[in-house]
This record gives C-alpha cells, structure tokens and sequence, in this order.
C-alpha cells in the first residue's frame, strides 16, 4: 500500500506520540480510558458519537486566529453538555479573553498553561488549544493532551497547507470534521482519519 505524504506524517505523530517515551501518561490514560468504559454513565462526554458546535461566531474567531499562524500555543475555553450521542459546545469563550482573565497564562512553541480550576469556576467544561506546529501527526494526538481532563470535550486548531484545520477528542476518540464549516466534528477511527487524509 502506498500512502501520501499527509498520510505519512500522521504514522509518524502517531507512531512518536504512542513510542516508549511517557509511559507513565499512558499508563494514566489506559486507566482512565478502562474506568470510563465499566461507567459510561459517568462520563458521557467521553461517549459521544459526535461534537456539534453551535457558536458560529466562536469557531469562526477559532480558525481566524488558527490561520494567522502564531509561533506559540494559546487556546480558551468553552461550555458544552452532552445530548444523547453529541456534545453540543457553546458558550465559547473569546481566546484574547481568556489569556486577559488569565485562564491561560504561559505560551511556548510546544504548550500552553490553563487554569483549570478558574475555568471549572467560571462554568467551563471544554478546552480549545491551538498547535503551532506538527500540521498532519496532528490527528494522532499526543498521550499528553489526551490525559488532560477526564469528562472534558476539547478541540485542537492548526493549520493545514491551505486552510485552518479542527478536530475534537477526549480521553478515547478523535473527531473529524463532516462539513466546510467545521461545525460538526464525528468520531473517526484510525482508518478513518486515515482516508481522510487522502
């Protein structure tokens, strides 16, 4: 089988992120993740078969300041509820806002600081942060981020070659854009992100 280049660089982020360098991070997610399985009823945010974001002016500040490619991290926050099978996510809050609240505080080229306690606070439950770097290992998502916040939704921004990209993911799946607005994120195997990236 041959793959493109997009399809090689997302083996190589998944290959570096899941390599024998911290163990211990995913030693915590594999209990994480067995814990929510025996209590789904727990964690239904970490259930969903979908994400659906509703706050169009939010997603679009997201991808405006995705495409304009800083060199450090930043991100902000957001609310979402579970609904059925999908997290709905609103309520975004503004990513100039939520370093002036210092709800995210420390950038550097490869993290981001963010105040979690603040935002549990202030009625958030989703993390949004933007990678700098990486473009396709990207939809491998590192163990680092993926052990986080357990019953969190979170999305991640970057750019591709010629457009701002948005996934979602918690504790077990990945989630893909299904539209040219990238409002509707669904739950996407490694197959599956891989024919996407054809």
């Amino acid at each position: 089988m041959f793959m493109n280049l997009k399809q090689l660089s997302y083996l190589l982020g998944f290959m570096d992120h899941y390599g024998d360098i911290q163990i211990q991070k995913r030693i915590l997610l594999h209990h994480n993740q067995q814990v929510i399985k025996r209590n789904p009823q727990n964690f239904p945010l970490e259930c969903v078969e979908r994400i659906k974001i509703t706050d169009s002016a939010g997603l679009d500040e997201l991808l405006t300041r995705t495409a304009a490619a800083e060199n450090l991290e930043w991100g902000t926050v957001f609310r979402t509820q579970a609904d059925k099978d999908t997290a709905v996510i609103n309520d975004i809050l503004n990513s100039h806002e939520a370093e002036t609240r210092k709800i995210f505080r420390e950038r550097g080229t490869r993290m981001v600081c963010v105040n979690i306690p603040q935002a549990r606070q202030k009625g958030y439950n989703g993390i949004h942060h933007y990678h700098s770097i990486d473009i396709f290992s990207n939809y491998a998502l590192n163990v680092v981020d993926r052990t986080v916040l357990v019953g969190f939704v979170h999305l991640l921004t970057f750019n591709l070659p010629n457009s701002p990209e948005i996934i979602g993911y918690n504790s077990r799946y990945v989630y893909i854009p299904t539209n040219k607005s990238k409002s509707e994120l669904v739950k996407a195997s490694f197959k599956e992100i891989w024919d996407y990236l054809k």
